[in-house]
């Protein structure tokens, strides 16, 4: 084999192979990270929801408090 055919076959298979695990690998990362934005994301929701029903727990009382002083007063 001679030196124009080997960089001929290095130049056809080589750089795409080494291109296409770069992208490969980069794609990789852009998905880890994308996964670690919406984890961060999903637990902020999470507390907020628990706010949410911390406040709508604490007005449910607040009314049955409520009503219980109107029955009374009637």
């Amino acid at each position: 084999m001679e030196l124009q055919d080997l960089l001929t076959v290095i130049g056809n298979y080589a750089f795409p192979v080494v291109m296409c695990l770069l992208l490969f690998k980069k794609l990789d990362n852009d998905q880890q990270k994308t996964q670690e934005a919406l984890d961060k994301r999903d637990q902020l929701h999470r507390e907020e929801i628990q706010s949410l029903r911390s406040s709508l727990d604490n007005n449910t009382a607040a009314l049955n408090a409520l009503a219980v002083q109107i029955s009374e007063n009637k």
